[in-house]
């Protein structure tokens, strides 16, 4: 690729599209407005990964590697600009990617499950599936490269942050975007294990549609809203309100995708855990990163703004908070303004 930050080409992995079933390759071509896949696609071990990898100016000094996690039922594509694009000027080759049933990434069988409502193989979208998906992006396009010198996390985004800097490389540098380790999420993820109910959920159209409900709902929440209830940004949440509508009309996995990260890795319980890793990571002289960067809107509901402390308090002397006045979807409502804050603070 150029120093524009045009997508990098490696044409030979797109032939891989051919194993996705063509009616989710014509619905995807429809969702994304009969454009079909322009990124680059990587065969793992439990699907295919969806990812572009954007190169910095050819001015820039070293190479730094920025590694993007999305927030959950979003996909890559749609930061791309200005999100991306200013981080990429700033100096970063970006990897950005889509985790498995988000937009062209494909979940393979183990990720979907199988069986009826009520029988059969649950999807079991767990924490060794992120791993797993990460580590082989990074190998392929990194390789041997020890360190990953910027990591940013929207959601769960940060969360998948924190089980990369545990297990797969070091991280320099994180910028957490309203991060997931104390997130509030629509009922059906407070159901533990898998039950009856949970198969119910993920396994059935009407099911699937009180999954779609649940993030519409969720969506309303996660804008930012003035003292009088009205939205600081009413055109991107509206933007974002019909974009769902077309996810989960156009992308078959979508929903089963969405639910079953929801009811696995964002479940209530599993919370403290993750935040008692957060606070290890943070002390570790071993894999503890040179700084945290925490970009948490005050109007965030979601993952609610009052927890922001808590991380600074886990390691003060790395943990930097700043404090802009939006809600959780901070990458819809003022993308160009994150990503500012992020350059300028890394």
């Amino acid at each position: 690729m150029d120093g524009d930050g045009s997508s990098q080409s490696e044409s030979m992995l797109h032939s891989d599209v051919e194993d996705m079933p063509k009616d989710r390759v014509a619905s995807l071509t429809h969702l994304f407005d009969g454009k079909g896949c322009a990124q680059s696609l990587l065969k793992g071990e439990y699907g295919i990964t969806a990812y572009d990898v954007f190169q910095p100016p050819a001015s820039s000094a070293r190479k730094k590697i920025c590694v993007f996690g999305t927030g959950l039922g979003q996909n890559y594509g749609s930061f791309d600009i200005p999100f991306v694009r200013t981080i990429v000027q700033a100096g970063y080759m970006v990897i950005a990617y889509s985790y498995y049933g988000h937009g062209w990434s494909h979940a393979g069988p183990e990720v979907m499950g199988a069986g009826g409502c009520c029988c059969g193989a649950a999807p079991e979208y767990g924490e060794d599936i992120l791993i797993t998906q990460v580590s082989e992006l990074l190998d392929h396009v990194i390789k041997d490269e020890p360190v990953i010198d910027l990591w940013v996390g929207h959601s769960t985004g940060g969360l998948v942050g924190l089980f990369v800097a545990e297990e797969v490389r070091k991280v320099i540098t994180f910028a957490l975007i309203s991060p997931a380790f104390w997130a509030v999420k629509p009922f059906f993820t407070r159901v533990e294990g898998y039950t009856c109910f949970q198969r119910l959920v993920l396994n059935t159209a009407p099911g699937r549609l009180v999954v779609q409900n649940g993030v519409l709902e969720n969506n309303d929440l996660a804008f930012g809203k003035n003292e009088d209830g009205e939205y600081l940004f009413p055109a991107e949440h509206e933007k974002d309100k019909q974009k769902i509508r077309r996810v989960f009309q156009q992308n078959s996995q979508a929903a089963k995708a969405i639910g079953a990260l929801s009811s696995n890795i964002l479940r209530l319980d599993q919370m403290p855990g993750y935040q008692q890793r957060l606070k290890k990571l943070l002390n570790d002289p071993e894999r503890r990163p040179e700084k945290l960067l925490l970009v948490w809107g005050t109007k965030d509901l979601v993952v609610p703004y009052k927890y922001a402390q808590e991380v600074v308090a886990m390691n003060p002397a790395i943990v930097q908070l700043e404090s802009p006045e939006i809600g959780h979807e901070a990458l819809s409502e003022d993308p160009e303004g994150i990503a500012k804050i992020i350059v300028h603070n890394v």
